[in-house]
């Protein structure tokens, strides 16, 4: 993906992608736990009656540091990995949502586009549509407005032209005063 087009946080939503990322490392730490349990559970059915239960539970501790060292450090990595994946359905979604916000605020919106790879491309489509509609509807009606103001102008000019005009009545004929 070119750098210009990439995002620069990787947390754009902190409620989705927070409660994602802690439910990434609440999966990880019930990984590790079990997997630790399964193979010292293994480890001391093999070994019973071999060795006292201390030397036992040395080798049992010494045989989980590896894979435990390994699994923190790659926790990171699935944590940080998992956040940039929902970026490809957060950041729309964040996107979307200021723009609906602008809309509905009254404000000029240009329509919406999101990058290469993110998610709800459909989303941004629907909502382009609906953009044209409410703004095709906001000129409809301000050119309404208009006609109206002008028709409600041209009215108003009239009504003073006539009040202004002095008929003169023939010979003869009385006609009643203005008020």
């Amino acid at each position: 993906m070119p750098a210009k087009n990439r995002r620069k946080r990787v947390l754009v939503d902190r409620q989705i992608q927070g409660t994602l990322g802690l439910r990434i490392v609440t999966h990880w730490v019930l990984f590790f736990v079990v997997s630790v349990s399964v193979t010292a559970a293994l480890r001391i059915l093999t070994n019973v009656g071999h060795t006292s239960g201390w030397e036992l539970a040395s080798i049992v501790l010494r045989d989980q540091i590896g894979p435990g060292v390994v699994l923190l450090a790659l926790l990171p990595w699935f944590v940080l990995d998992s956040l940039k994946l929902s970026n490809r359905f957060a950041g729309p979604m964040v996107r979307l949502r200021g723009a609906i916000r602008q809309l509905t605020s009254g404000e000029d919106v240009p329509p919406v586009t999101f990058r290469k790879g993110d998610f709800w491309r459909e989303v941004a489509d629907d909502f382009n549509l609906l953009r044209q509609r409410v703004l095709a509807d906001r000129a409809a009606q301000r050119d309404s407005n208009r006609a109206a103001s002008a028709e409600s102008s041209d009215a108003q000019e009239d009504t003073l032209v006539m009040a202004n005009v002095q008929v003169e009545a023939p010979d003869g004929v009385s006609l009643p005063s203005s008020p």
